[in-house]
């Protein structure tokens, strides 16, 4: 009989990054997080460079909507800057992870 101590996290961890464009509409990023089961996506650049990542909680409040014409850009967190990253130092607990990954403005470059 096996322990829990036994167990690796190679035996159930993911291979590869599982991930998106920024163009990837959010009707697909939702299946690729039921398919793959992950709960998080990240999302990549022309060069595979992460621009952010989408989380479950990110796709919530889009429950019920139209998802037409939303795309992962809208609803994704940025990669942080050197400034946020220092900022999210000083906080704890669950806001920590949200200052390092602030969404774009929605109006923005995106």
């Amino acid at each position: 009989m096996t322990t829990q101590s036994e167990h690796l996290v190679e035996a159930i961890m993911h291979k590869g990054v599982i991930g998106c464009k920024p163009s990837t509409s959010l009707e697909e990023v939702i299946r690729i997080m039921a398919d793959t089961n992950v709960e998080v996506l990240v999302v990549t650049g022309p060069d595979e460079e992460a621009l952010g990542i989408i989380s479950q909680l990110d796709v919530l409040p889009f429950y019920g909507q139209n998802l037409k014409g939303v795309r992962a850009r809208d609803v994704m967190r940025a990669k942080p800057d050197r400034h946020s990253a220092g900022d999210a130092r000083e906080g704890s607990g669950r806001d920590h992870g949200r200052a390092l990954y602030q969404r774009p403005d929605r109006h923005g470059p995106w």
